[in-house]
């Protein structure tokens, strides 16, 4: 993927966007098509899906900013990994808590 931290993003919020939205964002960053490549898969031009893939990306953010679910998700994971063989229990219980 091309932006690693945005996948933690479309992971959280990519439901949440249209069906379109979520084609693109897939098409683009999970198998690596071009603009070009979308836009003849979709009937559309280049800029426009330029702009809908900028426009998503733009959109996940904003939630991030209002939830904050990629960053509770984030301090979790580190709190959890900090925790010594001593929680082991814990450790494990977060870690299941956080696959979902």
């Amino acid at each position: 993927m091309k932006d690693f931290e945005f996948a933690d993003l479309f992971d959280a919020y990519g439901n949440l966007l249209t069906d379109l939205q979520r084609s693109l964002i897939e098409g683009y960053y999970l198998y690596d098509l071009s603009y070009t490549e979308l836009a003849e898969e979709h009937g559309g031009s280049r800029q426009s899906v330029y702009d809908a893939i900028k426009k998503a990306r733009a959109q996940l953010t904003e939630y991030e900013q209002n939830l904050k679910l990629v960053s509770l998700k984030r301090k979790i994971n580190n709190f959890a990994d900090s925790l010594d063989d001593n929680y082991h229990d814990i450790k494990d219980q977060l870690k299941d808590l956080l696959r979902g």
